[in-house]
This record gives C-alpha cells, sequence and structure tokens, in this order.
C-alpha cells in the first residue's frame, strides 16, 4: 500500500484524493469479487464441492 500510496499522491499533484478514491474502490472490487464466488459449502461427508456443482 505504501508504495501505491506514493504514486497516487505523486499523480494527484500533492493532493490525497486519489488515495481517498482507492481506498473506497478496493474493498468495492473485493465484495463484488466474494459475492461473485458465491457460497461454497460442503457435501455431507466433508469435502468440497466441486467449482462447477451448484
Amino acid at each position: 500500500m505504501p508504495i501505491i500510496a506514493t504514486f497516487l499522491l505523486k499523480t494527484g499533484n500533492g493532493e490525497p484524493w486519489h488515495i481517498v478514491g482507492y481506498i473506497l474502490f478496493a474493498p468495492l472490487v473485493s465484495a463484488v469479487s466474494v459475492a461473485m464466488i458465491g457460497r461454497g459449502g460442503s457435501q455431507p461427508d466433508g469435502r468440497m464441492k466441486p467449482a462447477h456443482a451448484r
């Protein structure tokens, strides 16, 4: 994160708004990724379900 923040601070001419945008945007990307993965779960014998079996 410090390398990214340094780069964003430089591209924003010293203003922190690019960093603020990154901090707000990154969790949204993570949340969408988790939502797209869906619920996994396991089979009754304790094994994980294959990704293609829903």
